[in-house]
């Protein structure tokens, strides 16, 4: 139990230190800079390919599978091909299952692309709102989130952006010292 309450101490401690490192630096960390140009010249997600791995193995046991003297004995090859073929509709409707969630992982990554490229072709035309939409995006101060009750952005020109931090002064310093 006395061990219990170190542990619980020490992360206490632990979380009071990053909270004040973050509070005391958060004025000196910085995105990297992004190259728009080459977000917009990214080549867009390639759309998968059907694979018919399931398929193309049921397929092989049923091609391959031969009348023996026991099968053909007990009257057993026509139930054992129809499990076959079974199996084999079941394997397409595995890799249709497969296919399909390749396909919903694709088209995401894919809005995601869309979206990326349109925001970086705006910005290098100089249109000062996909600044906004990068920022929303990117979410660049969304560590700060518990720290502030507002971040407003304004765009003052294609190389200027205001940011005005509103922080909650009486909750974020620590009133204790641990």
């Amino acid at each position: 139990e006395k061990l219990l309450e170190l542990e619980v101490a020490r992360l206490e401690v632990e979380n009071y230190e990053n909270h004040v490192d973050i509070i005391q630096t958060m004025h000196t960390e910085c995105s990297p800079n992004v190259s728009w140009e080459l977000v917009k010249n990214t080549e867009q997600p390639t759309e998968p390919l059907k694979k018919c791995e399931q398929e193309e193995c049921a397929q092989y046991f049923f091609d391959n599978h031969k009348m023996t003297f026991f099968n053909k004995f007990f009257n057993m090859y026509e139930k054992k091909k129809e499990k076959l073929q079974v199996k084999l509709n079941d394997a397409k409707k595995e890799d249709a299952k497969i296919l399909e969630s390749a396909m919903i992982i694709h088209n995401k990554k894919w809005q995601e692309w869309q979206s990326s490229v349109e925001i970086a072709t705006q910005i290098l035309d100089g249109k000062t709102e996909a600044y906004l939409d990068a920022i929303k995006e990117m979410s660049p101060f969304q560590e700060f989130d518990h720290l502030g009750s507002k971040i407003l952005f304004t765009i003052i020109d294609k190389n200027t952006c205001m940011i005005n931090f509103t922080a909650h002064g009486d909750k974020i310093v620590p009133q204790e010292i641990k």
